[in-house]
């Protein structure tokens, strides 16, 4: 596993998201490993920077399975190897469909170097999403040996409302 100061270095670099392809209604896996290796074998940046791929599949994600998220995952790790950041993104709606998706990706082969977590946006106190997170984040974070980002909509989310 990549240290918290080399993810750290790394994700202050472009971040591919990969398009989800499909083919007939159904995810095409194949085309998503093809995809995948064309983007390792194709890490144009600079200094040997390491190629960060987030599987968030823009607003797809929220739209698949949980075996399907974590079959992108897992092929994705598959072709990564150890080259790359891997970035897993969850969206935790509902709440209760965070654990096993990070449970099952903390156990792949290859997990995901982090995880983002996408809170749909909405009316909601900041102050309450921030504990939920931080929470999230040491209770998983123990539990998986798990490394989270926040992504956050609003400039009202971006700091910690205790120190406002």
């Amino acid at each position: 596993m990549i240290s918290t100061v080399k993810l750290k270095e790394a994700l202050d670099s472009v971040t591919t998201i990969p398009l989800i392809p499909f083919r007939n209604g159904q995810i095409d896996y194949e085309a998503h490993r093809k995809n995948i290796h064309y983007l390792m074998n194709n890490n144009h940046l600079d200094n040997g920077r390491p190629r960060v791929i987030c599987i968030a599949g823009t607003s797809l994600i929220h739209h698949i399975s949980n075996d399907e998220q974590n079959k992108l995952i897992k092929i994705t790790g598959e072709v990564m190897q150890e080259d790359g950041i891997l970035m897993s993104a969850i969206v935790p709606n509902p709440i209760s469909n965070v654990e096993p998706l990070i449970a099952a990706q903390a156990g792949m082969q290859r997990p995901p170097d982090v995880y983002l977590i996408m809170p749909l946006g909405g009316v909601y106190s900041s102050d309450g999403l921030y504990e939920g997170m931080m929470q999230l984040g040491e209770d998983y974070g123990k539990k998986y040996n798990a490394r989270f980002l926040y992504y956050h909509r609003n400039s009202r989310d971006e700091s910690d409302p205790t120190n406002a």
